[in-house]
């Protein structure tokens, strides 16, 4: 090249210098590196492009910059631009100068450059992501009874009909409207905003495998639980979204949809199924920064061959969910109400965090006072139980059962059942953290954690 020439070429690199930041290639090497990255079906979702560029000059890429501005200062340097990049050209931004362009396309540098950032898009989102879905625990409520019914928490939607379960509801005349009525109207905006305002930061959504497309027995709900994930954003709530229902009843109660059979366990083609419904939902969602966690099946029915097909099924529903899910989503399993036999049933990947949620709820008959010395030891079961996994307690309640209050009187009634709370509220201190069941019912009582709340029986604040 005549002197000349270069003399003119470098006249003009100078200019363009002044106007030229290392978050100017910055931008362009994020863009190769995407490039590589995709070529390694790592995709980056829509949330991480809006975090790269808000934290591109933070302390977060110390090295990267470092090696921009060299970058940028070997521009007058010929005998640094050793490799050549065919490709650069396609990705040039207009805020490059072209001359730096073409130096660039020789450089082993940007290589390097394109190193630090592909490492950087890979983890430092994940774990500035892990960071705050860890602090603080959670302290949450269910949104039970709303795309999932119970007839005991929504009585007057059952009102005149002998129907149990969801399933035969909707085997009657003008229960479809009845139900979308429910759906619209049961949890609002404003219901999200109480929650923000009482000291709650988390809500656990119980859908059913109907949730997409729904079939002959029922109608599907995604709008709404597309309407609850906004309003989760909107007021800062983090969402487990908890598979509450699987195609054949994972436990024959009505709470799966259907009183029956817990006919999933017998057939694969239901449990594939199930799969594939979690798959859709964390794919759905996994842009969304109020996803904490997606859980694979409620409160499954156990027995010894059923146990060996649930720990089946739960290592093969995470292998898949890890594949679609955003890094740092939690992957939670139910113990089955038999914590000590599914503690550590997952082995958890980099990015993708095991919980394994329990739920106590006091059955039967017993004495107060012994029940409650149990209870004080609770925490200590918690303790050992993260030895291999976090654990959250998915259900729980100031319930006692009507066995053990018979006989009582009723005001003593309510102060055993607001010890009964504060006790639970001090063991649960040490998982990493709770869901009261559930956020409210139509009648009055301890199930209703609003009520609970507004009485001053149960203080987050």
């Amino acid at each position: 090249m005549p002197s000349g020439t270069r003399r003119q070429q470098r006249e003009r690199s100078t200019n363009h210098h002044a106007h030229f930041t290392a978050k100017d290639f910055g931008s362009f090497a994020l863009t190769l590196a995407l490039r590589d990255l995709e070529r390694h079906q790592y995709y980056l979702l829509p949330v991480q492009h809006e975090w790269l560029h808000d934290n591109f000059d933070s302390p977060v890429l110390p090295s990267a910059e470092q090696a921009a501005r060299e970058i940028i200062d070997a521009y007058e340097n010929e005998e640094a631009f050793k490799r050549y990049d065919p490709s650069a050209e396609k990705h040039i931004r207009h805020k490059i100068p072209l001359e730096f362009v073409e130096k660039l396309r020789e450089t082993y540098a940007l290589h390097s450059v394109i190193s630090i950032a592909a490492d950087w898009i890979v983890t430092g989102y994940t774990r500035q992501m892990t960071a705050r879905n860890d602090s603080p625990k959670l302290r949450g409520v269910n949104l039970g009874g709303w795309l999932v019914l119970e007839r005991w928490m929504t009585p007057s939607l059952f009102e005149g009909s002998e129907a149990q379960d969801e399933f035969s509801l909707l085997r009657e005349p003008g229960a479809k409207e009845r139900l979308e009525q429910h759906r619209r109207t049961f949890i609002a905006e404003s219901d999200f905003a109480w929650l923000a305002g009482s000291g709650v930061n988390a809500i656990r959504i119980p859908v059913g495998y109907w949730l997409f497309d729904g079939d002959e027995s029922f109608t599907p709900c995604v709008d709404y639980l597309d309407q609850a994930m906004k309003m989760a954003e909107k007021y800062s709530l983090q969402v487990l979204i908890d598979l509450h229902g699987a195609k054949g009843s994972q436990n024959g109660k009505d709470h799966s949809g259907r009183i029956g059979e817990a006919g999933w366990y017998k057939n694969h083609e239901y449990q594939s199924e199930t799969i594939q419904v979690l798959r859709r939902i964390v794919k759905r969602y996994r842009d969304s920064p109020a996803l904490w966690g997606i859980e694979l099946l409620n409160e499954p029915a156990l027995g010894p061959v059923k146990a060996f097909r649930l720990k089946r099924f739960y290592k093969t529903a995470y292998n898949e969910l890890v594949k679609v899910a955003r890094p740092g989503t939690h992957i939670v399993f139910s113990d089955g109400f038999t914590p000590w036999l599914f503690s550590g049933s997952l082995q958890e990947q980099p990015d993708f965090p095991v919980i394994m949620d329990v739920h106590w709820y006091q059955f039967g008959r017993t004495n107060p006072i012994n029940y409650f010395k149990k209870l004080k030891q609770r925490s200590g079961d918690i303790t050992r139980l993260q030895r291999q996994q976090p654990i959250i307690i998915g259900e729980w309640s100031g319930m006692l059962s009507h066995e053990t209050l018979a006989g009582i009187s009723e005001e003593e009634q309510v102060q055993l059942m607001e010890r009964h709370i504060t006790l639970q509220l001090e063991a649960y201190k040490e998982a990493k953290g709770w869901f009261y069941w559930t956020y409210k019912t139509e009648l009055p009582g301890i199930w209703n954690f609003r009520e609970q709340v507004e009485k001053g029986n149960l203080l987050l604040l």
